[in-house]
Formats: structure tokens, sequence, C-alpha cells
């Protein structure tokens, strides 16, 4: 966690207090980086209800019950980042929570955590998935050359309304690529994701912290895989945390552009979630958002959705809901979106793309 992120943070449990740096249980470790401080672990105090946010191996855990979140999740984090963990850190757990060995073996949570969908979402968001399609194969009709960068050319949809080096959130941003291509653009882009393992390799990513990631592992099929680079210019003006798209961490009204891409269909309550993006968004603010709309009652109950019942498609829902708060812009339905699993399966889903403005 950088230290100036601190600065724009509010405690996600009361949404009043600022979050300092908490130094009576365990000691603060930082290191000097070249955009500023790197807090590598610490508490993070909110002045008003007195919760307390571990910071670990610099992935600040910024969600209203922390502990809980860290019993499950425990032995994901430890099995990323237990190198990078105190021993002072792991006691602090084992008071609080009654585990906790670094071997110990509670459930992940999450299945975005698991190392096969870590890579899939890295191919998908740092890789050309041109290069693995021949000229004869059957999806190269819908994924052209013209289909680019999938994520560079939904950005050019808000890219004519953005104002001149914009504060940016994006939310649910998992392995960071929509950030890295923000980062461009933007005086700051902080983003943020509920998966620990998302977080952390988007840090290792784009901030090298706590440890470069440059490579990953390409899933082929069955036991194969192919080691891949992972090319990127690493920028100095970004920060990701792990918070709920419900309890989100931050100042209102203080960033110009608020992202939310294939989000809608996975949080619990889509239609709070567009009031929050609202109260983040200064005035005049944009709003891009797109998703394939994959209702799921696992996610969220039926009643919840933002459409996909009878008589309410959800594209026209969306546009409703999203019209009630903001100026709409622009607009495109039925854009493929190809997501590669293996080298023999694919999923193909078609997303519906909204830039709106804050009125």
């Amino acid at each position: 966690m950088l230290a100036q992120t601190l600065i724009d943070c509010r405690c996600p449990k009361c949404k009043k207090g600022s979050l300092t740096l908490d130094e009576s249980i365990l000691p603060v470790i930082s290191k000097d980086v070249t955009d500023g401080q790197e807090i590598q672990e610490a508490l993070l105090h909110c002045e008003y209800c007195n919760t307390l946010y571990p910071v670990v191996a610099g992935v600040a855990i910024l969600v209203p019950n922390p502990l809980t979140y860290v019993a499950k999740n425990y032995s994901l984090i430890c099995s990323l980042a237990s190198q990078y963990i105190s021993s002072l850190m792991f006691d602090y757990w084992s008071k609080h929570l009654g585990i906790f060995s670094e071997n110990n073996t509670s459930s992940m949570d999450w299945n975005y955590d698991d190392p096969l969908s870590l890579s899939l979402y890295i191919f998908a968001h740092y890789d050309k998935i041109t290069e693995f399609l021949d000229l004869n194969h059957p999806l190269r009709k819908l994924v052209d050359d013209e289909y680019g960068d999938w994520y560079e050319r939904l950005l050019n949809l808000a890219k004519p309304y953005l104002r001149q080096q914009p504060k940016v959130l994006d939310i649910g941003c998992n392995v960071g690529g929509l950030i890295y291509r923000l980062a461009y653009l933007s005086q700051f882009v902080y983003g943020l994701d509920y998966s620990f393992g998302s977080v952390f390799t988007a840090r290792c990513i784009l901030l090298a912290q706590p440890c470069l990631q440059n490579i990953y592992h390409l899933h082929i099929e069955g036991v194969t895989y192919q080691e891949r680079p992972i090319s990127v210019e690493r920028p100095n003006n970004v920060d990701i945390v792990v918070a709920s798209a419900g309890n989100i961490p931050f100042e209102l009204k203080y960033f110009d552009l608020v992202t939310a891409i294939n989000l809608i269909d996975v949080i619990p309550n889509p239609d709070c979630f567009l009031d929050n993006v609202d109260s983040l968004l200064k005035n005049q603010g944009i709003f891009l958002t797109t998703d394939p709309y994959y209702w799921e009652t696992d996610s969220s109950a039926i009643e919840q959705w933002i459409g996909g019942r009878p008589n309410m498609p959800s594209n026209e829902a969306m546009r409703t809901e999203v019209s009630k708060r903001f100026n709409l812009l622009e607009e495109q339905d039925i854009v493929p979106w190809v997501l590669r699993v293996y080298e023999r399966h694919y999923r193909l889903y078609f997303n519906h793309h909204l830039v709106a403005q804050k009125r």
C-alpha cells in the first residue's frame, strides 16, 4: 500500500473515520520506492469506530470485517504471501482469531483466487488472443485483427469525455489490466477487488510489490502450460486494495471517472452499487461500465437483478437504471468478449457498454 493512499481512504465500516497507522500493537514495516513510500505491513486504525485493518505483504484489506476476511482466506494469503508476513502479524492473528500457524488449511474463498483463474485473467488483461488463433480458427470471425485490445477499445468510448489528468477508481479491477491502460490518461488510478489473489497479483505486475511478476503460465490443456511474458511498463500512479463494491473505502465526490467492468452481475445489490458510484463521482464525472449480464443466484437474489426476468431485458433495465442517475453519453451492445480458458475451451459473451455522466 502506498503511503499516499491513506490520505484518500476512509473507513469502509462506519464510512466516517479516516485511517491512520497504528503502531501500538504492531510496528509499521515500510520501504522507500520510486512512487513514494510502500507500507508493507501495518495495522490501519479508524479514528471514529476503532476498527483495525491489516496491511499484509503490501495489500491493504479494507473490508468491514477484516479479521473474518483473513480467516476465510487464510490459506490463500499464506500460499501467496507468507514469506512477506512477519511473525508479529501471525501472532496478532493467532491471538484474535484463535488459529493459525502458517500451515493452517482453511479453505480458499472466491474462485477468482484459484491459480487457473488468475492465469485466465492475466491472459485476458495483458496478452493477445489473436496470437493464439490462426487465420482458419472458427473464432477468427469474431476475433479478427480489429478485435485488437478489447480493454483499450472499451476505454476509447469514454476518452472524449474525460477531464485532463482525471482521478480514477476501477471497481472490480481483477488483475489490473484496465488500471494499466488508465494510468497513462490519469493523475492517479485506484483499483479495488474483493479477491486477495487478484489484488496481490495486480500489485506484483504493476508495482512490482512485494515482488516482481513478469511471467505467467498459460494453460494449454491437461497439465500442459506455456510460460508467457507479461510485458508492461510499470506506472508510478496506481495502487490497488482489497475492498468490496458495497463498502468502498474512499472519499465521496473524489473521482472524475469510475469504471466497473463485468461487475454488475456478480455483486449482491447492483442497484445500490449504482447509487454508490453516483456518490463517489465529482459533478460531471464519468461512469464507464460493461457487462454480459450473466445473472446467477449465487451472486445476488433474483429480485436484485437489473433485468434478466420476464419482460425485463437486462440491457433495457440497465439503461433505465443508469439514466435515473446519470446522463447517458455512449452505448454499444452485443459487443463480443472472448475469454480463453484453455486451447480448446473459450467462453463467448456479448457485452453491453455504457458511458454516462453525473448530473
